[in-house]
Parts: structure tokens; C-alpha cells; sequence
């Protein structure tokens, strides 16, 4: 028996033996384009995939639209600096219309080589590090070009850069530099002043002859290079082969620093020092010239002072011998605080004249002794004179009176220490100045208590008795 899928084959027919039908032709029409369509779909996907990990373009809207990010002019023409770092650039391309650049920063980004730079004529700073540049190129159109920066880079020879005139500053340090011929073309930039060779591959101490040939050379750089190990005395032969160098590594060259070292070629250790001692005497001397001057300035200036000193204590003599310091104080103390202010007649602190003061003469009680006291058992206290003695002192106050032609009624005021008398008027305000007002004094205590004693229809006679010696009327 034969198998039935076997049978089945068997019973396929081929292309061979029989002609084809119109369906089978049709289905196979239908095969090729789907097999298009599926290779048309892979190439597609494969350019979307370069174009999502490619980078981006210097285009012309991206361009503007970095200028108003960053505040800069819409017009391209008007800027003078324009900021294209950092953003992953791997060409330098569209920058035609920017011909007022002046300082361009390119720096940080992936660009491989130096170029389209035809526009910017004006350009004085350009900031190429860090990024993949193999080669110095297309840099003839700069030829206003000052400082050219194109550190950490794997530029592996100097060149083309003979035709920037203007070029001072050239900062090639972390390269791919080795031999002499690598930098040979130094030799050609007559108006290179800044050079930073630091850290490259360079090995062979006959650069020197190379640096020797730079007539505007000022500062060099060459730390992190083998040649270092190579030179013998290497600081102290630079900056004797090296005429104008100010400036060597990461320290400036001063010239007692240069006056040693060409003693020191020109004999040695001996003869460096000795060089050494005569800088050292020198600047002690100025130092002691410049003390020397400050003295006499000092001394002119107390010279000049001395006569108007002398003549300020001649003047101050004579003041002092009229006047003490302390009466000359109270009296400008006394102007400045009453001077300005005080009412006409004597001052406050003055005094009228003597003979126009009236001098009151107060008498004297005699003293009191415990002989002069009476006997308790023969003192009678119905008798007020015999109790003056025991009561206790009072003291003495002022009765007040007020007194005037129309007197209503007078009552008397009994106080805690004694009595005082006060005289109530009623008057109209065309009498005020008909007031008279009088202040008496209790001066005799025996004479109040006798008043007191007395009986009350007898009263009023003895107050007018008992009126006061001292009266003082003031009149308004």
C-alpha cells in the first residue's frame, strides 16, 4: 500500500509536463508583490533608523531658532558670536549668511573635519576642541584669525596655518604630536606668540631648534611631553636658548631668573652663584633706598610743621595766663547754654547788688536743758502756758487768705497740724483787679493757743490780733 501524503506528491504536477492555469499564474503574481512590499518595508525601516540615531544637521532653522534661544539677532548678517557647542555636530555646514562673525564656538561636538568656513572673513577666535579632527585645513579665508583652539583632538602634523598672518595663540595640546617634523611648520608662523604643545607624544630634544626659529615666541608650554626627561637642566636651557620667553610651563621667567641661568651657561654653578648674591645685595639696597626716602619725607614734613606748632603756642600763651582752663570752661559752657536765650537783667547764676539786698535777722531760741523743766506734779494743765512745754512741737503753717472790699463769708478750714483761715469772695469779673492777696505767717505758737482758748464770741477779735508781722501784698 502506498501512503497517502506520499500519493499525494506524487500526484502534483510540474511545470515540466504540463502548462500552467490561469489561477496558478495569478497566485503567483501576487507572491512577487509581496515580497517587494516587505523588501520596499525593510529598506524604509533601515533609513528611519539611521536618521533616528544620526546627528543632528546645522540647518538654517535650527540656526534661528538657537539665535532667538539664546537673545542673538534674527538677522544673521548682525551677530558677532555665535554658541554651537555641545550639540553632537558632525559637520560644519549653512553658515554663509553669518558674515559678521567674530568669535565662533564650536567646540564639544563631533566634527571630523575643518570646513565651509569661506564666509567668515571676520572671524578672530576659534574654539575647534574636543572634537575628532585629524587634520589642520581650509583655514585660508581667516585671515583676521588671532586664537585657534583645537586641543584634544588627533591632529598628528602642524600645517596650513603659514597663511594667518595675524595668528598669536595656538593651542594644540592633546594631539597626536611626535617628532620634529610633526611641528616643523612652526617655524614659518613668524607672528606666534602663545604656544601650548602640553601633553603630546613629543620625544626629541631637537624641537628646541624648532622653538629657537619663532622670532615673537613669549609663553611655551611642553608639560606632559617626554622631550622633558630628554633635556638636560631643561628650565635652565630654555630660557637661555630662548631669548624673549616670559613665560615657561606653568611658571613666568623673571629676569633674575634669566640673569642666573646665563651665568650659569656662561660658568657654571660657580658663576650662577655669585650672580645670585649680586641680585640679592641689589634688592636689599633698594629696599633700604626706598626706607631711606620714607625717612625724608618724614622728617620734611615735621620741619614744615614745627614753626606754625610755635607760633599756635605764642598765641595760646597769653589766653592762658588771663584765664584758667576751668574758669574759661564754665564761662563758654554758661554763653553757649543761656547766652542766647535769657531775658533782659541778671542772669540766673548772677547776683544783684549787695547793698540794694535786704539781709532778715532770725532769732535764736535759747537751748532747752532738763534742769529748766517743771516738776510734773506741780504743773497745772488747765493752765496753757504751764503745757506749752509738754505738747509736742508743731509745726508752723501758712494761712492763706483772700481778701477783698466785698467779703460774703469767712470759714475756717480745720487741717491735720493746725488751722488755716480762708476767706471766700464772690466777686464779678470787674472786681478781679480790686483782689488783694496776703500771706501770713504763724511765727509766735504761744500767741495761737492763747487765740484758740479763748471763747468763741471773743474769736474773731483775737484772730485780728494775732495777724501776721511779716505781710507781703502783691498787687496785679
Amino acid at each position: 500500500m502506498h501512503d497517502p501524503e506520499h500519493m499525494e506528491h506524487d500526484d502534483v504536477p510540474t511545470p515540466a509536463n504540463c502548462t500552467p492555469l490561469p489561477a496558478t499564474a495569478s497566485e503567483g503574481n501576487g507572491q512577487t508583490s509581496s515580497s517587494q512590499r516587505e523588501v520596499d518595508k525593510l529598506i524604509q525601516d533601515e533609513q528611519i533608523g539611521k536618521n533616528k540615531y544620526s546627528s543632528p544637521r546645522m540647518t538654517k532653522s535650527f540656526l534661528k531658532d538657537l539665535c532667538k534661544k539664546d537673545k542673538l539677532y534674527m538677522t544673521p548678517k548682525l551677530n558677532d558670536t555665535l554658541y554651537l557647542h555641545y550639540k553632537g555636530f558632525s559637520t560644519i555646514e549653512n553658515l554663509e549668511e553669518y558674515t559678521g562673525l567674530r568669535c565662533l564656538f564650536l567646540q564639544s561636538n563631533g566634527l571630523k573635519r575643518i570646513q565651509n568656513l569661506q564666509a567668515q572673513t571676520n572671524l578672530r577666535c576659534l574654539f575647534l576642541h574636543q572634537n575628532l579632527i585629524h587634520k589642520l585645513e581650509n583655514l585660508e579665508p581667516l585671515n583676521k584669525l588671532c586664537t585657534l583652539n583645537v586641543c584634544n583632538n588627533y591632529i598628528c602634523t602642524i600645517e596650513n596655518i603659514s597663511c594667518l598672518p595675524d595668528l598669536g595663540t595656538l593651542q594644540i595640546s592633546h594631539n597626536k604630536l611626535q617628532t620634529v617634523e610633526d611641528i616643523e611648520h612652526l617655524s614659518q608662523c613668524c607672528s606666534l606668540c602663545v604656544l601650548d604643545l602640553s601633553h603630546n607624544l613629543l620625544d626629541d630634544p631637537e624641537i628646541l631648534t624648532v622653538l629657537e626659529s619663532m622670532p615673537e615666541l613669549r609663553v611655551l608650554n611642553l608639560m606632559g611631553n617626554e622631550v622633558i626627561k630628554k633635556i638636560p637642566h631643561y628650565r635652565k636651557n630654555l630660557i637661555v636658548r630662548l631669548k624673549d620667553l616670559t613665560y615657561l610651563d606653568d611658571r613666568p621667567v623673571f629676569p633674575k631668573e634669566r640673569s642666573c641661568a646665563e651665568a650659569w651657561a656662561a660658568g657654571g654653578l660657580e658663576a650662577e652663584r655669585r650672580e645670585r648674591e649680586l641680585w640679592q645685595t641689589n634688592e636689599r639696597r633698594k629696599i633700604q633706598e626706598s626706607l631711606d626716602g620714607l625717612a625724608t619725607i618724614r622728617d620734611r614734613a615735621r620741619e614744615s610743621q614745627e614753626p606754625k606748632e610755635l607760633q599756635d603756642k605764642e598765641i595760646q600763651s597769653p589766653c592762658e595766663e588771663n584765664q584758667s582752663p576751668g574758669q574759661e570752661g564754665i564761662q563758654d559752657l554758661v554763653e553757649n547754654t543761656l547766652g542766647d536765650w535769657h531775658g533782659p537783667g541778671p542772669m540766673v547764676t548772677e547776683l544783684e547788688d549787695t547793698k540794694e539786698l535786704e539781709t532778715i535777722q532770725l532769732e535764736l531760741c535759747p537751748p532747752l536743758c532738763i534742769d529748766d523743766l517743771p516738776d510734773l506734779d506741780d504743773v497745772d494743765f488747765q493752765d496753757p502756758e504751764s503745757t506749752f512745754f509738754l505738747s509736742s512741737p508743731r509745726v508752723l503753717l501758712r494761712k492763706i487768705e483772700v481778701l477783698s472790699e466785698n467779703d460774703i463769708d469767712e470759714q475756717p478750714i480745720k487741717h491735720q497740724k493746725g488751722t488755716a483761715l480762708m476767706s471766700e469772695t464772690r466777686h464779678t469779673s470787674d472786681q478781679c483787679s480790686d483782689l488783694l492777696f496776703k500771706v501770713q505767717l504763724l511765727t509766735n505758737a504761744e500767741e495761737r493757743i492763747q487765740s484758740e482758748s479763748q471763747e468763741e464770741p471773743n474769736q474773731s477779735q483775737n484772730r485780728e490780733a494775732s495777724k501776721p508781722q511779716c505781710l507781703i501784698e502783691e498787687l496785679d
